[in-house]
């Protein structure tokens, strides 16, 4: 009998046990999707503070640039130390310092082959390039006028390939001068960017030019 009524009475006590068992589970999930809704309420609100934050950031008004000055004494210093190169001009493109060569200086008429007086103004130049712009890309534009290919019909197609075959003459003598391959971008603008307007003999020889920018980006 002992045994009988202990065999009876171990099943009964597990069954006192389950619904403890039971609203302990509830509690701790109760407490689990407590926490997950104060997490989630302090994402929002974290997320709101830096949607505010930015916006804040993007409506200050953006600092004066205090370069201004030193821009301008750069582009004189630049001026001053390719002074008296005949067809020679230096400025500003796009806020970046250019030096405009007339073809007149480097190429004959009808020609993509550097006159040998032009070496002088172009190692000029090649210092400049070293001295203040190392490591600093360099973009080297060729530009021609409207007049229509004649003494290299069959050679070149059109302006654009004159104007880069041109540039590329230039930057080969500046390579040559100790200014690595890897510093330039050359382009062939043909007629297509003029200096000035106008079909006048003076204005096409104006817009006949290989231009050197310095870039604002380093290699």
């Amino acid at each position: 009998m002992a045994l009988r009524h202990l065999l009876i009475l171990i099943p009964v006590s597990l069954l006192f046990a389950l619904p403890s068992c039971s609203n302990r589970y509830e509690d701790m999930l109760r407490e689990r999707d407590a926490q997950l809704r104060d997490l989630s309420a302090r994402n929002a609100d974290l997320r709101a503070q830096l949607a505010e934050a930015e916006a804040r950031k993007s409506s200050e008004p953006k600092p004066q640039e205090a370069t201004a000055p030193r821009s301008d004494d750069e582009l004189k210093s630049v001026q001053n130390e390719l002074s008296g190169e005949q067809g020679v001009s230096v400025f500003r493109r796009d806020g970046m310092i250019s030096i405009g060569i007339e073809s007149a200086v480097t190429f004959d008429s009808g020609s993509f082959k550097l006159k040998s007086q032009a070496e002088g103004t172009l190692r000029r130049v090649a210092g400049v390039l070293k001295g203040k712009y190392g490591g600093r890309k360099i973009f080297v534009a060729g530009h021609t006028d409207t007049d229509p290919i004649q003494k290299l019909k069959g050679v070149v197609e059109d302006n654009f390939e004159l104007s880069f075959k041109r540039a590329k003459a230039v930057q080969n003598f500046l390579e040559r001068q100790g200014i690595s391959e890897n510093a330039f971008v050359i382009v062939g603008y043909g007629q297509y960017e003029p200096k000035v307007a106008g079909s006048s003999s003076t204005a096409k020889a104006q817009n006949r030019r290989v231009e050197i920018t310095v870039s604002n980006d380093r290699l």
